[in-house]
């Protein structure tokens, strides 16, 4: 995996949809505890899994929400005796692969280390995920908010702009310094805010662009 901030390493890309997605997984290293954000097949790597265990292992894999339900779950649950974690309206797919640990339920906290924000409009229980970080604080929004060609997009359909909507207003609460992620097109994986006041900007204007 690939150190890309002090305490934030990547996998590899992935094209699961043979067309121009790539998808990603994300390590935490905290302070007491390892978090994996997302899914990917690279998970299966033994160098990944070697790299992952030098780490101390993980205490729980993370979700943003259904499309990342795979057999990778059980192998990483299984494999590092860790937690998994997603939202409750998403338990129905999920469950299929792996056995869930923790369901979430809207906004609350997870292990004293995240603070969750249910975002629907992609899945009807995509979740985001502020983590409190060495480098600032990262804002995982899985297929909620994601980058295509160095611009911000999110993936919704007709029927459910009007969630969309809401949960990018909910998204503004946040004091974010990095946007994180679970799908990208193009190079720009993640993208840092120098100045925090142009994540609200880039809300309102994904708002305003719903809208019409």
């Amino acid at each position: 995996m690939k150190k890309i901030l002090n305490d934030l390493y990547v996998t590899e890309d992935e094209r699961p949809f043979n067309n121009s997605v790539k998808t990603i997984s994300y390590l935490i290293e905290g302070k007491k505890e390892n978090y994996l954000m997302y899914s990917s097949s690279h998970l299966y790597d033994d160098k990944v899994k070697t790299f992952i265990d030098k780490k101390g292992g993980i205490k729980a894999q993370i979700l943003n929400h259904r499309d990342e339900a795979s057999e990778v779950l059980k192998y990483v649950r299984d494999s590092f005796s860790s937690e998994l974690v997603c939202h409750k309206l998403e338990k129905s797919i999920v469950e299929k692969y792996s056995k869930i640990d923790i369901l979430l339920d809207n906004e609350s906290s997870l292990f004293s280390d995240f603070e969750v924000l249910h975002t629907p409009g992609h899945a009807i229980g995509s979740t985001c995920y502020l983590y409190h970080g060495i480098d600032g604080n990262y804002l995982f929004t899985g297929d909620t908010l994601y980058l295509s060609e160095g611009q911000f997009r999110v993936a919704v359909s007709d029927e459910n702009k009007s969630q969309m909507i809401e949960s990018l207003v909910k998204l503004k609460k946040f004091d974010v310094d990095y946007v994180v992620p679970g799908l990208f097109i193009g190079e720009e994986r993640f993208r840092k805010f120098e100045d925090k006041k142009d994540f609200s900007l880039i809300i309102e204007q994904l708002v305003e662009s719903l809208r019409k």
